[in-house]
């Protein structure tokens, strides 16, 4: 659903619901929609719950299953609002299930919605390339709540890495930790012979997590359905 704005109108009030709203990330976007100056809460519902009718877009930071059913109940609706989800875990089965319901649903994933994130995969494809020899490591660490292992925000920079060498990295080269609240700490490590090259994002709170979604949210609602959007789609990626 496109919110439209007549000439010498204010701009729309963006209605966004927010789906496993009990859950971490689900709070931060609570908080993260109500400080909003362009936003109103629609509904924060858990995830077998009912979506409102009149929402803009849903942001969803549940998991693979809850995900593609919400996916599927927007796609049966007459007029499906917007859905941004940064759920991590998808297989490759459960992305193309993802993709399916685009055709009725204007969608958009991205295993980690930090503006800054987003930036260093842009780095590491650079570095990557550049230091095409080198020795190559990822290293992560979330809280201990945290099922996925390696994050998806890991396997994104692995992609990042092989985009820019040419050739994949090996899963031995990621480690994972799981330990106390840690919102998220990512390295990659190039290490040559007489040199060590480190490229690291620390996560300072979950909030901006949920400024990032909803930053997509309000790129997406102006987008028509028909295909899987990426943080990259986006036309001014920032914090605000």
């Amino acid at each position: 659903m496109s919110p439209s704005d007549d000439a010498g109108e204010q701009p729309k009030i963006l209605r966004v619901a927010v789906f496993g709203a009990a859950g971490r990330m689900g709070r931060s976007l609570v908080r993260a929609v109500g400080e909003a100056g362009d936003m109103r809460l629609a509904g924060a519902v858990g995830r077998g719950d009912d979506l409102p009718a009149d929402c803009d877009a849903v942001v969803d930071f549940t998991a693979p299953d809850a995900s593609l059913a919400l996916a599927g109940r927007l796609a049966g609706r007459d007029n499906p609002p917007a859905l941004v989800t940064g759920t991590t875990g998808f297989d490759e089965t459960q992305l193309r299930r993802l993709e399916q319901c685009t055709e009725r649903v204007p969608i958009l994933w991205s295993p980690n919605t930090s503006p800054g994130v987003n930036l260093m995969l842009d780095l590491v494809r650079q570095a990557a390339r550049a230091l095409a020899g080198y020795q190559t490591e990822i290293a992560e660490t979330h809280h201990a709540g945290k099922r996925d292992a390696p994050s998806g925000t890991a396997l994104a920079l692995a992609e990042a890495v092989a985009a820019g060498r040419g050739a994949a990295l090996d899963a031995e080269a990621i480690h994972s930790t799981r330990e106390g609240e840690v919102f998220g700490e990512h390295s990659v490590i190039w290490e040559g012979e007489s040199e060590v090259l480190e490229i690291r994002h620390r996560a300072l709170d979950r909030m901006i997590f949920a400024r990032g979604a909803l930053l997509a949210a309000r790129w997406l609602v102006h987008q028509p359905a028909g295909r899987l959007y990426r943080w990259a789609d986006i036309d001014r990626p920032g914090d605000g």
